[in-house]
């Protein structure tokens, strides 16, 4: 409009008062839109578009303008012109916008130029691409002015635009102002976060807080004004619910991505909508994480290790019992033997000797079973009445002649009242109270041993008292331990092996009670042994008194022994032709079956490992060949002696087990008690050819 007032042709001319109202119009619309649109936005395409829109608005305008001016004559129009002017202007309109509010300075410094190029543009294309040519007959329009009577309105227009235009541009300039101020704020707030905190509008950062640089490695000024899923990798947080937490990674800018947990949040300040995320370092935790799990690991390891070691050790004691008990099982036994010849009294005590010896060596294989049961909580108590006081005087009788022998007097006090008949385990009972009572006897030359018994609150109390040399307080808590003694002097001098009390408290633990000590180097030690014993009910099987051992007499009897040991088989041959058994043997299992099915013995004694047919198979086979109706009694011999072992051959079929080494008394008195107990015939399950539990009896001569 402006550069048509300044055109002068040479014929007359006007302007169409409605186009010329119309294309002001437009422009003034189209300006105020635009810049509302462009103003407080950072965004790059918003910016564009708006200044797309304004550079329409002044092409219609000047357009408009054009197409409202008229002449005496003809207009015609270069239309390639018209158009790449037009598209050009719009190019650099949006540009100019977009690089207005850019941070750096040397772009922002080009939108003046842009614009103001973009307006020239628009003009000079504009006016070069018209055309006028005269012609007298075309009339002017009714409704038109003379150009110089439009020129003052179109110069307000024009100088109101410009202070619209300086208007729109302070307030977008105050509104960056007040942008700026209001960021600077939330990021000072946002630096007393310790955790990163980044604030988008829309998906674009405005505001990261110190926190967030020192985890990203990335300065504030090259985060904001970027999209946040430029750097950080996983699912689009824009596409959550209103408040999600997640885990996530985020880019770092000098080294690995940071694994961190993402809260995501979306604020509203006044009524602008804005995204919060908030970022917490993970490193530490998945190091954690990590240790813990490895740690784990090991331990499963170690566990395991020690499990394959307990096994390990099980299977070596195991080893060990049955590879000392089958010499043992021949020394004792001819011992036993030898015993029962005519001897002199030299050779007597030669025999003497040996069988202390084997024995001690017997009861250490012993004890070392009872230390694995122990650790393994395999050890099952037997319960039956019996007499406490009784009890604790046996012991005593039985440890009396080592106390005589060093002049050291043993005495037995009790307290009444006192309970007659108990409910417990008198074996294990005896056998703890025995370990103490020796070691006491054992570790005093001259002086006292005293045996104080009392019942208090349902328990059993027995203090043994010696004077002997005493247990210094260093080594008080290490008596207990397995192998331990009060100090290497007191081994050398006393001997042993430090398993005695280890066991006795272990089993004292294991029975309810346990054992306690005190003691005072070169005045003696007090051992207090205190276990919780119910009152025998009518129930409870009452333990025989002892009765002098008289052999059964197997006249008549024929017995089958069968071993792959020959040592074995000479000495249960000699105990059983003491008793005057016929006899008949066979090396294994095998041999065994066919023995049987030869001569059906009364009673067979039957070892467990032997090559072509173990016992266990042997009884088995034998059981199923029992269709008669008789009952043939099998002992199972064997120098493994755990429990398991015993269960194995019940299972079995067999009536009774006994533990090498064995003496004849207990051989004999094994198969006697095994015919008086014989079940019926009916109790046997043809079907599997063994014999029910709850009718069998089930004999178990001690280790």
């Amino acid at each position: 409009m402006v550069a048509l007032l300044a055109y002068q042709p040479k014929v007359p001319a006007a302007f169409d008062l409605p186009l010329t109202a119309l294309s002001l119009l437009a422009v003034i619309v189209g300006i105020g839109f635009s810049m509302g649109r462009m103003i407080g936005s950072r965004d790059r395409w918003r910016r564009f578009s708006s200044g797309v829109l304004l550079g329409l608005s002044v092409a219609v305008l000047h357009y408009v303008g054009q197409f409202s001016y008229r002449v005496m004559g003809n207009i015609s129009w270069d239309l390639p012109l018209v158009g790449g002017s037009v598209f050009l202007s719009l190019l650099m309109f949006g540009a100019a916008m977009v690089v207005a509010v850019e941070r750096s300075r040397p772009l922002r410094r080009l939108a003046p130029a842009l614009l103001f190029g973009a307006i020239a543009v628009v003009h000079i294309g504009g006016m070069t691409a018209m055309t006028l040519s005269y012609d007298p007959f075309i009339d002017l329009p009714l409704l038109s002015v003379a150009p110089n009577a439009i020129a003052p309105p179109v110069a307000g227009v024009c100088i109101g635009l410009i202070v619209l235009a300086v208007f729109g541009l302070r307030l977008s300039l105050q509104a960056r102002a007040q942008v700026r101020r209001d960021r600077a704020r939330l990021r000072e707030l946002s630096n007393l976060a310790l955790e990163g905190l980044v604030v988008c509008d829309s998906d674009v950062v405005s505001i990261v807080n110190d926190s967030f640089e020192k985890l990203s490695g990335m300065a504030a000024s090259d985060v904001v004004d970027r999209r946040i899923t430029d750097f950080l990798e996983g699912a689009d947080p824009f596409e959550m619910t209103e408040r999600e937490e997640y885990d996530a990674v985020l880019a770092h800018a000098a080294g690995p991505s940071v694994p961190v947990r993402v809260l995501r949040s979306k604020v509203k300040v006044g009524a602008k909508a804005q995204t919060v995320f908030a970022f917490r370092d993970q490193r530490e935790r998945l190091r954690i994480e990590e240790t813990t799990k490895s740690r784990e690991a090991e331990l499963e390891r170690a566990k395991l290790a020690a499990e394959e070691g307990v096994r390990a050790k099980t299977l070596f004691l195991a080893t060990v019992s049955h590879e000392l008990r089958t010499p043992l099982h021949g020394i004792m036994g001819t011992i036993e033997l030898l015993r029962n010849t005519d001897i002199d009294d030299g050779q007597r005590d030669y025999v003497d000797l040996m069988s202390d010896s084997s024995e001690g060596l017997l009861l250490l294989v012993n004890m070392l079973l009872d230390l694995t049961h122990l650790e393994e909580g395999k050890v099952v108590l037997d319960t039956a009445a019996f007499d406490p006081v009784a009890a604790v005087r046996s012991v005593a009788n039985l440890l009396r002649p080592l106390a005589l022998a060093k002049d050291v007097a043993l005495t037995v006090e009790v307290d009444a009242p006192f309970p007659g008949q108990v409910s417990g385990d008198v074996g294990r009972f005896r056998q703890v109270l025995t370990n103490i009572v020796g070691n006491a006897v054992k570790f005093t030359d001259a002086g006292s041993v005293s045996l104080h018994l009392s019942w208090e609150d349902d328990r059993c109390r027995v203090v043994v008292r010696d004077t002997g040399v005493g247990i210094s307080a260093d080594r008080l808590a290490s008596i207990f331990e397995p192998f331990t003694q009060g100090d290497a002097e007191t081994t050398r001098r006393f001997g042993g092996t430090g398993l005695g009390l280890s066991i006795s408290r272990m089993l004292a633990r294991r029975m309810g009670g346990d054992i306690d000590v005190r003691s005072v180097p070169g005045e003696g030690s007090s051992f207090t042994l205190h276990l919780p014993f119910s009152g025998a009910t009518e129930t409870d099987t009452v333990l025989p008194a002892p009765q002098a051992e008289v052999l059964p007499d197997l006249s008549g009897r024929s017995v089958l022994v069968v071993d792959d040991n020959g040592t074995n088989r000479f000495l249960v041959k000699r105990y059983l032709h003491r008793a005057s058994a016929r006899i008949y043997q066979a090396k294994d299992g095998l041999e065994a079956v066919c023995v049987f099915e030869e001569c059906r013995p009364d009673a067979i004694i039957m070892d467990i490992s032997m090559p072509r047919m173990n016992g266990l198979d042997a009884t088995r086979e034998i059981r199923a060949l029992e269709t008669d109706g008789k009952h043939c009694t099998i002992i199972g011999l064997s120098a493994n002696a755990f429990d398991e072992d015993r269960s194995r051959c019940l299972d079995a079929g067999m009536d009774g087990f006994l533990a090498k080494p064995v003496g004849q008394a207990a051989l004999v008195r094994a198969i006697a008690d095994a015919w008086s107990a014989k079940p019926e015939p009916s109790a046997r399950d043809p079907a599997l050819g063994k014999w029910r539990g709850s009718d069998r009896h089930a004999l178990h001569v001690g280790q």
